[in-house]
């Protein structure tokens, strides 16, 4: 059994690729270092992310159009996630953009299915997200997703929003993205510390909740529906989905 292990990067991911494709040699398994366990049976090669091979790769998928889709795959945290951009990507190699519509391969498959589910859970998020604005002037949201979106959402908004300063927190993973200015950091963060809200952005809360309470025709409610266009698991962090 031969399993790669690797730092965890989209690069080093990518040098993988090359090594395995260099190797012409297909794992059983791909890892991250940090963190998995150990198996006697197994047979480990440690990938150390090199820039220059990783960059080839990229160029290779960029060229095929497949490029988006692999890093959407990335993000998506499935476990066997690795394992299908592996054999993806050795198919794209011999059949190009062509790839794609292979659906009988279970590699192909899979990635298919893990990439629609990430881009649905980051389209759902662009929409449902809401920012309050702190003392401080800063916008700051709050989300759970399932997927690793943070970095998708915040090219989104730093479009939407770009004279604005924002933080929005991943408490699933302890991450958050912190833009100003045109650029963007995506670094730890633990906990939810005690945030004091702008006085205006109380205010305008305040209306908001009025507002979508006013606008509900109580005989035309249907909560299936509304459960259905915007799952419940996004209310949590929605102003006008809480109580009070």
């Amino acid at each position: 059994m031969q399993i790669y292990l690797y730092d965890g990067t989209f690069d080093g991911l990518l040098t993988c690729v090359f090594e395995s494709y260099e190797k012409k040699q297909m794992p059983t398994h791909v890892d991250i270092l940090d963190g998995f366990q150990q198996r006697l049976d197994a047979d480990y090669c440690m990938i150390v992310t090199d820039a220059t091979k990783a960059k080839r790769v990229n160029a290779g998928l960029k060229k095929n159009g497949l490029l988006t889709h692999v890093y959407y795959v990335f993000l998506s945290g499935d476990e066997k996630r690795h394992i299908h951009l592996f054999g993806y990507i050795h198919l794209s190699f011999r059949m190009g953009a062509a790839v794609s519509q292979c659906l009988t391969e279970t590699c192909v498959y899979e990635v298919s299915r893990l990439y629609k589910n990430v881009w649905r859970e980051a389209h759902s998020f662009k929409e449902f997200i809401r920012f309050s604005e702190l003392q401080t002037g800063v916008l700051y949201c709050q989300i759970e997703p399932k997927s690793n979106v943070l970095e998708i959402l915040v090219n989104h908004f730093m479009d939407r929003l770009p004279s604005e300063r924002f933080v929005i927190h991943d408490l699933n993973r302890e991450i958050a993205a912190f833009y100003e200015k045109g650029q963007y950091v995506i670094t730890e963060l633990k906990g939810t510390a005690e945030l004091t809200l702008a006085a205006e952005e109380l205010y305008y809360q305040g209306l908001w909740k009025v507002f979508h309470q006013t606008i509900a025709i109580e005989e035309r409610i249907n909560k299936k529906l509304q459960q259905g266009n915007m799952p419940k698991r996004f209310w949590k962090h929605m102003l006008e989905m809480q109580e009070g």
